[in-house]
């Protein structure tokens, strides 16, 4: 590399200073196309990284390392990218006043409907034990209060 053919600019530096003057930048084009096949087969056509390193090293568990470390930076952002699922009320029973008034032995159901913007999948449980409340995967919620076994709410 000489300064007539670096495309970088070196602030107080220049490229006498790179340690493999000799070197030269390989493109994926010019790799063997049989080993480039072997490379996206284990690596995924999408994981360059993966492919390159397989293709300069040779060595699977180097090129796995750089792919499953790209895998795991995309679940990441992938994460961090999600947004909160929604619940709206829809049915209830026992709502006075914006207050839920519940009453010993009487059942009382209520409905959420859970949306979420990703389309992830939503799952209805319950926390803790109850053996007087049940929730189905539709979003009802059905309470039976009973002064033997009181709701801890939290």
């Amino acid at each position: 590399v000489s300064p007539a053919d670096s495309i970088f600019n070196f602030v107080d530096e220049n490229v006498s200073r790179i340690p493999c003057q000799n070197m030269e930048p390989i493109f994926i084009d010019e790799f063997n196309p049989a080993d480039l096949s072997r490379a996206v087969e284990f690596c995924g056509n999408q994981n360059d990284a993966c492919i390159f390193d397989y293709m300069l090293t040779g060595d699977e568990t180097f090129a796995q390392n750089t792919r499953d470390s790209q895998n795991e930076m995309e679940a990441i952002m992938q994460s961090l990218n999600n947004t909160s699922s929604t619940l709206e009320l829809i049915i209830w029973s026992g709502f006075s006043n914006n207050r839920w008034v519940v009453y010993e032995l009487i059942t009382i159901t209520i409905q959420v409907v859970a949306r979420d913007e990703d389309g992830d999948d939503v799952m209805y449980e319950l926390v803790g034990d109850s053996n007087q409340t049940t929730v189905s995967q539709n979003g009802t919620v059905t309470y039976f209060p009973s002064l033997q076994s009181l709701p801890v709410l939290g």
